[in-house]
């Protein structure tokens, strides 16, 4: 399996985020840089797991207290997740996405809907299983 990073107009290829705020993607606004913490080649077809995401503001900085909504689905098959995961902030700018469940190999994509520090921005994680 493999993992896909993309936002929707241009692509950036990152599985970390690093201490120094560069890796991950940039949201659509580019008013966050966004890391999912490993990939999915573990992910096996109909379980629930979990997965840790690091967020950074455009300076770099760990983004706190942000409130994190997670939609996505299956474009090709043109239904949305079976699951309405949840994000719980873990401490320095990561956030614990719990609940996710991929019900058949294919395309994925993950919505995450960002708001923090007076801003509001999405990124999108592609998934490939």
């Amino acid at each position: 399996m493999k993992i896909f990073l993309s936002i929707l107009a241009a692509v950036s290829f990152a599985t970390t985020l690093h201490a120094d705020g560069t890796g991950g993607i940039e949201s659509a606004s580019g008013h966050f840089r966004v890391a999912i913490n490993g990939g999915f080649d573990d992910a096996a077809i109909g379980a629930f797991l979990g997965r840790d995401i690091t967020i950074v503001g455009e300076d770099g900085a760990p983004v706190l207290g942000a409130v994190i909504t997670v939609g996505g689905g299956m474009p090709g098959h043109g239904h949305g997740l079976p699951t309405r995961p949840d994000v719980a902030e873990i401490g320095e700018g990561r956030y614990r996405v719990e609940g996710l469940r991929f019900t058949m190999p294919g395309r994925w994509f993950l919505l995450l809907e960002i708001d923090a520090g007076g801003e509001t921005d999405t990124a999108t994680i592609d998934i490939l299983l």
